[in-house]
């Protein structure tokens, strides 16, 4: 996954992309929102940078302990 991360500012600035996932489907109960990744960028004035995720089955799946 993907995204642009744009400074239109006249400054360098420090920004955090940052990759959140959530569950639309299930019965388990899970967070609103679950952050994957960040990335931390610098961008001079004016810049456009893409920002690159790599998001695996290890991110999207969710342990549970079974009881018997």
């Amino acid at each position: 996954m993907s995204v642009d991360v744009t400074n239109p500012s006249r400054r360098d600035v420090e920004e955090v992309a940052q990759l959140s996932v959530h569950q639309r489907h299930g019965t388990s109960s899970r967070p609103v929102r679950e952050l994957k990744g960040f990335e931390r960028v610098l961008l001079p004035a004016g810049e456009t940078r893409t920002v690159t995720f790599e998001l695996g089955p290890d991110a999207l799946g969710k342990f549970s302990e079974l009881r018997s």
